[in-house]
């Protein structure tokens, strides 16, 4: 190209681009489908008249009150009191009645800190009355709690309708070989109950039991079924006795869900059994200052505290926490809370936690408390089998023998058994297993002859 010609280049038109839109007519109509699926579309079964949409008015407000009601009942399911208090009384009641039933000789531990709140009349009822020469035992259990003197003047009233045990459930963390205080109760002071942590009563209970077998010539076993309040030691009383973890322990109540059978030796088994609340009005506090209910699950303790001050002298309040002059229960617990640092948003006093902390202290025996044994103004009710169950188990020569009874204490031991035949019956023994050598065999002869 020329020279000339480039010049005059810039006076052609220049190709031009054209820009055309797209055509929008496929995207509004998908568009327009995907809305008119994706649209709320009414149901085809809303009514069409007035009296079918007050029909319909009234089947929701029926299924509205339904689902209210439903809430309301699990709501109260999930409360731990009717956890641990109906199934005590509903629940756990088949698996008492399976106790009572299966066995010879019943024992009902009582708390000795307060053992006519412990008692239930039905279970001792069903006893005296079932018809099959059942026997009953009160065994006094945790009387390290209470003075001495309390404890006397208890054994004395209870003697006169039952046959009675004092006892103490060992405490002791090894899972086997758990150890018994060598003393009888004359001997025992306060002190030595309270600073051991082994078993005391063990031996004088044992030795009731191997009484009952003789006199009633019993060759096979003597099935003896342990009942009695949420947490009064159950189950820390059979294990004293196997010397042996056998049964769950702990502080919480309702721990033991189902009856447990514990081959004590070859005459003797024990069923263990949950612990039953039987009546339906019992008071709420009450159960709380027993521990048949987990104190985490109270909504209001206020009413439980003032049960508890009632029960306690004002002076030994003051003493344990170190705290001034109180008005009432609330006050209490709103300086207890300001000393114990529990304050919420704002320095609020957290007094929900301070009768937590204060509950956990009465539970643990840090408060101590006890009851004295009324006047008696009634009488022994079915007082020809009380008498029966006296002779049955012949308690007073056991307990003008305890001296002597202890002096043979070394007797008892653990055995390694593989098979006992003794004529009448064979059993498999456990491995660690009580059983009464022949030493003490003699010394349990002579005690209850």
């Amino acid at each position: 190209m020329s020279k000339d010609s480039r010049k005059h280049s810039d006076n052609k038109k220049k190709n031009s681009i054209s820009i055309k839109a797209p055509k929008l007519d496929s995207f509004k109509n998908d568009s327009l489908q995907t809305n008119k699926s994706t649209k709320i579309q009414p149901p085809e079964d809303r009514p069409k008249t007035l009296e079918a949409m007050m029909q319909d008015i009234e089947r929701r407000q029926h299924v509205y009150e339904q689902e209210q009601v439903s809430s309301n009942e699990e709501d109260c399911n999930s409360c731990e009191y009717a956890d641990g208090y109906e199934k005590s009384r509903k629940t756990f009641y088949r698996e008492f009645k399976k106790v009572i039933d299966a066995s010879d000789i019943i024992i009902e531990v009582l708390d000795a800190r307060d053992p006519l709140g412990c008692r239930c009349p039905q279970v001792e009822e069903a006893v005296l009355t079932s018809g099959k020469n059942k026997k009953l035992i009160l065994l006094l259990n945790k009387i390290d709690l209470i003075p001495r003197n309390n404890l006397d003047q208890w054994l004395k009233y209870l003697r006169n309708e039952f046959p009675t045990v004092a006892f103490r459930a060992s405490t002791q963390n090894q899972r086997d070989r758990l150890g018994y205080v060598k003393a009888s109760l004359k001997s025992c002071d306060e002190q030595r109950l309270r600073s051991s942590n082994k078993c005391f009563g063990a031996m004088t209970l044992m030795n009731l039991l191997s009484n009952y077998c003789r006199k009633n010539d019993i060759k096979t076993s003597v099935t003896v079924g342990v009942v009695g309040y949420p947490n009064v030691g159950k189950s820390s009383v059979i294990n004293s006795l196997k010397r042996s973890q056998a049964c769950e322990t702990g502080s919480m109540p309702g721990l033991t869900k189902q009856m447990q059978t514990i081959k004590l030796d070859k005459l003797i088994k024990l069923f263990d059994s949950p612990g039953i609340v039987m009546s339906k009005d019992a008071n709420l506090s009450a159960l709380v200052l027993r521990n048949c209910v987990r104190i985490e699950t109270i909504e209001d303790p206020l009413p439980v505290i003032e049960l508890l001050l009632q029960r306690c002298t004002k002076e030994q309040i003051l003493l344990q926490y170190n705290l001034d002059d109180f008005a009432d229960a609330n006050d209490f617990l709103m300086k207890f809370a300001v000393k114990l640092g529990a304050l919420k948003k704002g320095g609020v006093p957290d007094t929900h936690k301070a009768a937590q902390r204060v509950l956990s202290d009465w539970t643990n025996g840090k408060l101590t408390y006890f009851t004295e044994p009324p006047e008696r103004t009634q009488e022994i009710i079915h007082t020809e089998l009380v008498t029966q169950m006296k002779e049955a188990f012949d308690i007073d020569a056991l307990i003008d023998n305890t001296d002597e009874e202890y002096d043979d204490f070394e007797s008892i031991e653990y055995e390694q058994k593989e098979a006992v035949n003794d004529g009448c019956s064979s059993h498999t023994e456990d491995s660690n297993e009580l059983t009464v050598s022949q030493n003490s065999s003699s010394t349990l002869e002579k005690l209850v002859s």
